[in-house]
């Protein structure tokens, strides 16, 4: 398949390493329904050896978020 745009040599192949992301989600982190949804995309992400940043406005208290790094906003 050739491509239409251009693709710099470094992104040609997936062995280039681990994808920063940054991952920002405005409601509770782990809450019930899309919350719980968040954390599973989050934590498979980061399983697939990806470096994820969390920004949440908040955590769900019964959220337990093992590994990746969260900043919560909106925090008085």
């Amino acid at each position: 398949m050739r491509l239409n745009f251009h693709v710099p040599s470094w992104m040609a192949d997936a062995t280039h390493g681990p994808m920063r992301i940054l991952y920002s989600f405005p409601h509770a982190l782990g809450a019930p329904g899309i919350g719980t949804t968040a954390v599973n995309q989050v934590l498979g992400l980061h399983e697939r050896g990806n470096d994820v940043s969390v920004i949440a406005t908040s955590i769900d208290k019964n959220s337990r978020f093992p590994e990746p790094k969260i900043t919560r906003t909106m925090v008085f």
